[in-house]
Order: structure tokens, then sequence, then C-alpha cells
């Protein structure tokens, strides 16, 4: 088919109408209509290309980091994130700030399950600490309104014959009391969901969530 473009001819592959085919430099509503694909016909070219609907969209690379989600808590206590697609590894790193005189732990529970399921050994102060069968991950704490921060690490997947998750590294602020060192996760479930608490307190400030596939 031939198409005239500012009365220029070109021939292409078009089963639409022509542009301004009667070349009066106006057009009218009704070649306008006739030259516009309908949405049946756009989803039809769509899914034709390639095989694959989202065949323009280049796939991210194995092995970096991606964005999945930020968390903005703002004078609350706790915080979740969405729902989340399953990946091999998770990056967490966040600010926070903390407003309280005595001492504020973070908290970490994931998939939303709140049983006694974690495990974890943390420093406090100078004293190295195992707690199990907890309700929650210990993932640092604060002192004297200092601010949280920090980035650690979650499995994404349950792996190896006990089926669990591991955690590792921590976030403290500049009067550190607690600091996780590692953790587990004591599920066979693979991580979906992430929820983030301050004991006896409000936090603010803002928490991101990578991922990496391998």
């Amino acid at each position: 088919m031939t198409v005239y473009i500012n009365g220029v001819a070109i021939t292409g592959d078009m089963s639409r109408a022509v542009y301004d085919p009667d070349l009066d430099g106006i057009i009218a509503l009704a070649q306008l209509a006739a030259a516009v694909c309908s949405e049946i016909e756009a989803a039809g070219l769509i899914t034709a290309h390639a095989g694959v609907a989202t065949a323009h969209h280049t796939p991210p690379t194995p092995g970096i980091w991606i964005l999945a989600e930020t968390l903005s808590p703002s004078g609350v206590g706790t915080i979740t994130s969405s729902v989340l697609a399953v990946h091999d590894l998770w990056m967490v790193a966040l600010t926070l700030a903390i407003t309280k005189e005595t001492e504020t732990q973070l908290r970490l529970v994931l998939n939303e399950d709140t049983g006694n399921n974690y495990v974890c050994r943390y420093a406090d102060n100078t004293t190295l600490v195992v707690a199990t069968a907890t309700s929650f991950m210990r993932l640092g704490s604060s002192f004297d309104n200092e601010p949280l921060m920090g980035v650690f690490y979650v499995g994404g997947k349950s792996l190896g014959v006990t089926g669990n998750v591991v955690v590792s590294g921590g976030v403290a602020g500049a009067n550190a009391f607690d600091y996780l060192l590692n953790g587990v996760y004591a599920s066979a479930a693979d991580i979906t969901k992430f929820t983030f608490s301050v004991s006896g307190e409000t936090m603010t400030g803002k928490i991101k969530l990578f991922y990496m596939d391998y």
C-alpha cells in the first residue's frame, strides 16, 4: 500500500487507510479515524511482535541490583512492603530518624510471619547474644535520638536441607547497642514481603528494597 505524507508517496506494509488521501492539507475526522488502529488490532500487533507481548522491554541483566520498592515511613511504628515477586537475593538499605532518648530496636518480620520462627546472633554493645525462637529479627538499635542506618542482605529463597532463609548484616546508630551479625528465618517459604517496626517509637525515612537474580 502507498501512503502519502505531506504529498510524498511512501510504500510500505500498511493495512489502514492512507493519511490525508485527498491531499488537501486537511485531515477530516473520518480520515483520521480510518488511519488509526483499533484496540483489537493494536493488541494483535503487540502480541505478534516476536511472539512476546513484552518483546520491546529488555529484561534485567542477571547479577545486578534492581530497585523493587521504596518505603517511606513518616511518623509510623510499622511499615510493610507490597507483595513482591520471588528473587534470589535481597539487599535492604535504609536511613531512619528516631526521636527517643531510650534504646529503640529496629525489627524485621518476613512474609508477615509473627510466629517464633526467627533466630539471630547480634552484638549488644560488647556482649554477643544469641536469641532463639523469637517473633522477629532484631536488626539493630539506637539510643539518644540517633538515626538508624545500614545495609543488610536477605536470602530470597529457602535453601538447604532445612529450607531456611538467612539474613546477614544489620543497622545501627551512632550510639549502637544491638547490631545483627546474622540470623535465620526458619521457614520453607520464599520471601515476598518485608515488615519493619520500631519498639515503642515511630520512624521517618527511607527503606529501599533491591533484588538480584543469579
